[in-house]
């Protein structure tokens, strides 16, 4: 994408694909900048479009802000799926899986939007039903690998949903990550033991003994 303004009207796959560029530029910004700092304009002169053309997709600034979102949120739920689609053995599953979270929520950029989002969630109308909706969405390929696991008869936990929100919140730590700067996120090796010890414990209180070992 040149730096030059796009004119005319695009056929529907280029628009698709013009859409896109605007959010990643926007995300770029956003992350730079902040929500507040951020403006159209800007994303529009960075994107190498018209500031008309934006409101074409986004009708707004903050709809363009909770369009980037739903793109995060989408990016991280197509690559969990493929994550908990595994015939791997409970355990190697779960470590797997909770490294594959902890790499993602521990990257700096992700932590930076994660505060962002925090800080605009009082200001940004229906932020907040958002944030509700891509949480329970980004916790389902999850939430549809325990069923099966509670289907195989191999764990003894009854709700589902509350098993896969402690498992989550044991592989980051909590939300604590949020108050840490980048030089004090966990790094690979901190993130493999923190997610050993997050299967292991989970294991013991949840699976069958002779699964569990």
């Amino acid at each position: 994408m040149n730096s030059k303004t796009i004119v005319g009207r695009p056929t529907k796959e280029a628009s698709e694909q013009l859409g896109q560029h605007m959010l990643d530029v926007a995300a770029g910004i956003f992350l730079d900048k902040g929500l507040q700092g951020a403006s159209i304009e800007g994303i529009a002169k960075a994107a190498g479009v018209s500031k008309l053309t934006i409101y074409r997709h986004f009708s707004n600034k903050n709809t363009l802000f909770m369009a980037v979102i739903n793109q995060y949120v989408a990016r991280y739920i197509e690559a969990l799926t493929e994550a908990t689609h595994t015939d791997k053995p409970p355990r190697q599953a779960l470590f797997d899986i909770g490294c594959f979270m902890a790499e993602q929520w521990f990257q700096y950029d992700n932590v930076k939007f994660s505060r962002m989002i925090v800080s605009e969630v009082d200001r940004v109308e229906g932020l907040s039903v958002l944030v509700d909706e891509v949480m329970d969405q980004s916790r389902r390929p999850i939430e549809h690998y325990f069923a099966q696991l509670k289907q195989q008869g191999v764990v003894r936990f009854s709700d589902v949903r509350a098993a896969t929100i402690q498992f989550v919140q044991l592989c980051v730590s909590g939300h604590y990550y949020l108050l840490r700067d980048k030089a004090t996120l966990p790094g690979p090796e901190a993130r493999v033991q923190l997610v050993r010890s997050a299967v292991d414990l989970f294991m013991q209180g949840y699976f069958l003994p002779e699964i569990a070992v």
